[in-house]
């Protein structure tokens, strides 16, 4: 399969790019940027919902207007990253923030990944 060299490509923070194709509009990206370009997801809700339940994320594929796909992204929790918490937990820091713009139940699922098997102290426990 050729895949076609695109003629202009433009980011959309926090929502996905667009890019033109051989006089076509390309957006890959997120139900946000979907609806406020006025396409609808409706077709594809049940496989997104899916999706996301498994800790996944949903991006949309539209061409034209119109959608056409939608991409699964296993997320996965970068090398290193528990070796990290462990470290910043031994230097006393208490409290770690998982900072995303994915949905709730996908971030919930990647903190409890990335918690795994890490040794936690319950919330009432005394620090010495």
């Amino acid at each position: 399969m050729e895949i076609p060299g695109h003629t202009a490509c433009k980011p959309i923070l926090g929502r996905g790019v667009e890019a033109n194709i051989e006089g076509d509009t390309i957006l890959v990206g997120n139900e946000h940027l979907m609806i406020t370009r006025g396409i609808g997801i409706d077709g594809y809700r049940k496989d997104t919902d899916l999706l996301i339940a498994q800790g996944h994320s949903a991006v949309f594929v539209a061409k034209n207007g119109e959608l056409i796909g939608l991409i699964d992204i296993k997320n996965k929790v970068r090398p290193g990253a528990r070796r990290i918490i462990k470290y910043l937990r031994n230097d006393g820091i208490r409290e770690v923030y998982l900072i995303t713009g994915d949905h709730q139940s996908v971030a919930e699922k990647m903190a409890a990944e990335l918690i795994e098997n890490l040794p936690m102290k319950a919330a009432n426990d005394q620090v010495s």
